[in-house]
């Protein structure tokens, strides 16, 4: 064992003999004695302070009422909304609802005034197919089957189609009470056109057909190519991809009875492989691939005449995040759309109101930056006729934003948390005549917020999880005016903290790194606060398991791992450090050596070296 205490008893005379230190009066007896300083540090209460989150997601919207899964504390629980606090209740604890995956809305379906839906209860491993009247009694399993996992939902003729199974899925029907196996295979691509459930049946992956259920025959030709594209019901036609062998993969369409055929050949020199992005504004709206390989947004009302290119630069359209119809006012009527520009980080947000010069740009969409959460969780929703969506920019945060579908009607519509801090609102879902999401406040955790439209009214719901987690501030200072602290993020993340421009802006001083908190009890202060110059511990960024001690300068926004210039020697095994003075004194010990070394900075680099080498003998 290496014996430290009399280096470490040495260590302290030393700094005394080199320093005379002033010792400043108790940071609480400072703070008392200030009133200036007391206002601003009730600031550190906005820090998590209050709750744990209960990350309500997945709302699912019924006529007035939406339903979402929320934690509880020891179990999740499906819940029922209104948007109002007294409209949310509780329908059945140890139950969760289904998850969104990639923003998209989760998949649910309503069926004799239920809403039937992928169910978890926390006792079981796999999901299965639920149903819910909003009551707890009227929310029941409809149907178990090991590993079952329901989706494609499609109702036709008073009964309800899904998939179930794995590793092979098949397809069942079900009336709400007896469930049956129907066709012992999948179908993937299938939708609802009239009275009929349409499907696309594949022999092998280059024979495909589109079929009708409860008949054997293809609707007129054979070979068609899906490309993993849904079947769009539009104007009274079912739209699908398809080939004939003349023409390539092309927009086909079909009216259920007579009609079957090739709607537009939209890539005469090839395959336009179009893929359909959503409707809005009476228009469809697709992806098509041109005779360059690039792919151009195309609009289509259902005639010939009326299906155009509306291409905007070099922009990618891959996705509609809802449409607006407007019927009076100077907005105009038209989709959101999610773009995107070759090699770029970010996606962006575009509207179109199906015209050439009504395609435009509203902002990049950057609104995974600081966010843990969003690559599952829906980020954006439409109410009345508004898209509210989560984005980042430095001076806000992760915040809520909102656009009418113009450049100048798209911007930033409430800054929950002032200042660079983030509330992040995700989980975004229609409840009732309101927008619900989900926002961390600081003080109730994540928690369900929702909004009329008006920020009058854009409130908390209600706070599910009252378990009691905190933030955990540590090592309050002020020094040089300004205040500091260690807290927790809503991650469980400790980081650096500080109030600046006269307690009116709360904000992380180093969010790219997390302050490692001395666990062996030496004493030492979370960080230290010298010459303009924050000394911290965190981790090597090229070995994880190694702590170094770090300087950062809060000027330059440089930061650096504190070594010795002349030597090369960095302070390996970082022991404990103490502030007298204008100086900063610090211990480590080298295993390589077995080199004990006492240093001493000003906050510099330069001013940073070396004072003592001990060769440390076993014992």
């Amino acid at each position: 064992m290496k014996k430290f205490w009399k280096w470490r008893l040495g260590f302290f005379i030393l700094v005394l003999s080199l320093t005379n230190p002033v010792h400043s009066k108790p940071i609480f007896q400072t703070l008392r004695n200030d009133t200036k300083l007391i206002n601003k540090a009730y600031l550190v209460e906005d820090i998590k302070s209050g709750t744990e989150s209960s990350n309500p997601e997945s709302f699912m919207q019924h006529g007035n009422i939406a339903y979402f899964s929320a934690d509880m504390g020891e179990a999740y629980g499906l819940w029922k909304t209104d948007g109002t606090t007294e409209g949310t209740n509780l329908v059945k604890e140890n139950l969760r609802g289904p998850i969104s995956v990639n923003f998209e809305l989760v998949e649910f379906v309503e069926f004799n005034e239920s809403i039937y839906f992928n169910g978890n209860e926390q006792t079981v491993n796999d999901s299965q197919l639920w149903k819910t009247d909003g009551s707890p009694e009227g929310t029941i399993q409809v149907f178990q089957l090991d590993y079952a996992d329901p989706s494609n939902f499609s109702v036709v003729n008073n009964l309800l189609y899904f998939n179930a199974g794995f590793p092979f899925t098949k397809l069942y029907k079900t009336d709400g009470v007896s469930t049956i196996l129907v066709r012992d295979e999948p179908l993937p691509v299938n939708t609802k056109f009239g009275d009929t459930l349409y499907y696309i049946h594949c022999e092998n992956i280059d024979l495909c057909e589109l079929k009708r259920f409860g008949t054997i025959s293809a609707l007129n030709f054979s070979e068609i190519s899906v490309q993993n594209n849904p079947l769009v019901v539009f104007n009274g036609f079912l739209y699908f991809v398809a080939k004939d062998g003349e023409h390539g993969s092309e927009l086909w369409r079909t009216d259920g009875e007579i009609e079957v055929g090739l709607f537009m050949d939209l890539n005469p020199s090839g395959d336009g492989s179009p893929q359909i992005i959503g409707i809005g504004n009476e228009l469809l709206y697709l992806n098509v691939a041109n005779q360059d390989g690039n792919n151009d947004l195309w609009r289509t009302d259902g005639t010939i005449e009326g299906t155009f290119k509306i291409q905007l630069g070099d922009y990618i359209f891959d996705k509609s995040l809802g449409s607006i119809n407007l019927s009076t006012g100077n907005q105009p009527e038209g989709i959101f759309l999610r773009c995107k520009l070759e090699g770029d980080r970010y996606y962006s947000i575009c509207f179109s109101d199906g015209t050439l010069n009504g395609t435009v740009v509203l902002t990049e969409l950057n609104f995974v930056r600081n966010t843990s959460n969003t690559s599952i969780q829906r980020v954006y929703e439409v109410l009345e006729n508004n898209l509210y969506f989560t984005k980042y920019d430095k001076d806000h945060g992760v915040e809520l934003w909102r656009s009418d579908g113009t450049p100048e009607g798209t911007a930033l519509w409430l800054d929950i948390l002032p200042g660079p801090a983030s509330s992040e609102p995700l989980s975004y879902g229609i409840c009732g005549e309101r927008l619900c999401f989900s926002v961390n406040d600081f003080i109730h955790g994540r928690e369900l917020w929702s909004t009329d439209g008006s920020i009058e009214n854009t409130q908390l719901v209600m706070d599910i999880n009252k378990n009691p987690g905190s933030a955990t501030p540590i090592g309050l200072s002020v020094d040089e005016g300004e205040i500091n602290f260690v807290a927790n993020d809503d991650n469980g993340n400790s980081h650096l903290w500080g109030i600046h421009n006269n307690g009116n802006k709360l904000e992380t001083v180093i969010d790219d790194q997390e302050i490692i908190i001395d666990s062996n009890n030496r004493g030492n202060p979370p960080f230290i606060y010298l010459n303009q110059h924050y000394f911290y511990v965190s981790q090597d960024q090229n070995d994880f398991n190694k702590y170094r001690l770090w300087s950062y300068d809060q000027l330059s926004d440089h930061k650096w791992i504190v070594q010795d210039n002349e030597t090369g020697i960095i302070n390996f095994e970082f022991i404990e450090y103490v502030k007298s003075k204008d100086k900063l004194f610090f211990t480590s010990y080298d295993d390589s050596s077995n080199d004990f070394h006492i240093w001493k900075s000003d906050g510099t680099e330069d001013g940073t070296k070396i004072i003592l080498t001990i060769d440390v003998e076993w014992t």
